[in-house]
């Protein structure tokens, strides 16, 4: 929704990123907090939820909470509100061919966490590129994504991530 509502704004005012920089650290300062104690509680909280068979599962339940980080940047809403589908389009298509290489590949080299560790870098690869193609056009990262907060959040949630996924409950 909030994507959305970007899109519509950018589409009126195309230099206007302020709203999207101010509405994404607000979503930051909600969503991370909940992600950062969900990710610390998980190893309880899965056979409570669902049930002890699936006790281990919260590895990969983890996992997935990293794309936390590359969902809360929202270099396509700036995009679409220029009206650049394409690079949207011909990302999304890296996206899906990386995911598929680099799932298979770490699944043979890891297991079954591989698959999940593929998804990851695969939409960090799409934003990445997302994030590129607007610095070309001259509307760099920090216009529109609070850097200094996602760093910080971002460096939590992977300590969190690494304590809690591969140290505490060895």
């Amino acid at each position: 929704a909030f994507s959305a509502a970007m899109v519509a704004h950018i589409s009126n005012a195309p230099s206007d990123t302020e709203k999207v920089l101010q509405g994404t650290s607000q979503l930051m300062r909600r969503i991370f907090p909940i992600v950062i104690i969900l990710m610390a509680l998980s190893y309880w909280l899965y056979p409570l939820v669902y049930n002890p068979q699936f006790k281990n599962s919260y590895i990969y339940f983890n996992i997935y909470l990293l794309l936390t980080i590359s969902r809360l940047c929202f270099p396509n809403a700036i995009l679409l509100g220029h009206g650049n589908s394409k690079i949207i389009l011909r990302a999304g298509m890296i996206e899906f061919l990386l995911n598929i290489i680099v799932s298979i590949t770490l699944l043979k080299l890891i297991g079954i966490q591989g698959v999940a560790y593929g998804t990851v870098i695969a939409l960090m690869a799409n934003k990445s590129i997302l994030v590129y193609h607007l610095h070309k056009q001259g509307v760099p990262l920090r216009t529109y994504f609070p850097v200094r907060l996602a760093s910080i959040y971002g460096s939590v949630l992977v300590a969190v991530f690494i304590f809690f996924t591969y140290f505490i409950h060895l």
